[in-house]
């Protein structure tokens, strides 16, 4: 017996059937075996043994860093090996698949049982990688390239990634050693804003008071700016 979409969606709990219309929407297609992307929003601290994605991250860090290298060869033809490997280093370095599956919307299904802010540790990116694993191991190769050329190697990343040095000079760092070292209470207050694309827009606050204003399509990118611009008025800023 065939089942229709609307029939399977009926099988789930509400619960479910937002995990699964979240899975179709982001995958990119209808997913055959959910239970697959289940267990790659399973982090460790939630769930021990083989159901939780560490595995599932290591397979699909493997993939990424193949899939992220033929469509740089192919957007690339005259780019060398080294130029190539910076642009891969920044596409799928850890900063950068963190703030992507924020954006995403990951946040809100991963199952973990740490205090600590999502935002502030590195399980976005380690889930992303889990999650392109159960795409490839659910759907195939070749749905594991059309989602990361619509998420991860799009033009607008591929561009910021071709201009930024591996080591491009990091103004949030130097702002907070100021801010170490001057005693100064300094803040970055960062959402996505509801325009199209989606964008994370930065506040720098320097001693209760705005410095800087930064917009980028990481979180990453927009305290970057922020402190950037925060740097520039240093010596205007008040004693705390």
């Amino acid at each position: 017996m065939k089942f229709s979409f609307g029939d399977i969606i009926k099988r789930f709990s509400r619960e479910g059937r937002t995990f699964y219309l979240f899975i179709k929407q982001t995958a990119g297609y209808r997913p055959r075996h959910i239970g697959t992307f289940t267990t790659a929003f399973n982090h460790k601290s939630a769930v021990h043994g083989p159901d939780n994605n560490e595995r599932m991250e290591y397979l699909g860090d493997a993939i990424l860093g193949a899939v992220v290298s033929e469509i740089l060869y192919e957007r690339f033809a005259d780019a060398k090996e080294g130029e190539l490997s910076k642009v891969r280093s920044n596409l799928v370095c850890r900063r950068s698949l963190n703030d992507i599956a924020l954006r995403l919307g990951f946040g809100k299904f991963i199952r973990r049982q740490l205090n600590q802010d999502l935002a502030a540790t590195d399980i976005p990116g380690d889930t992303l990688e889990a999650f392109v694993a159960a795409i490839y191991l659910d759907g195939g190769l070749g749905r594991v390239r059309r989602f990361v050329q619509r998420h991860i190697a799009t033009e607008q990343n591929l561009a910021v990634a071709v201009r930024t040095p591996n080591n491009a000079a990091n103004y949030k760092s130097t702002l907070l050693e100021w801010s170490q070292r001057t005693k100064k209470e300094v803040v970055f207050e960062t959402h996505i804003s509801e325009s199209t694309p989606r964008q994370f827009i930065s506040h720098a606050v320097i001693c209760g008071s705005f410095a800087g204003h930064g917009e980028g399509n990481s979180k990453r990118e927009a305290e970057q700016n922020a402190s950037r611009e925060a740097i520039k008025k240093i010596n205007l800023a008040k004693e705390c």
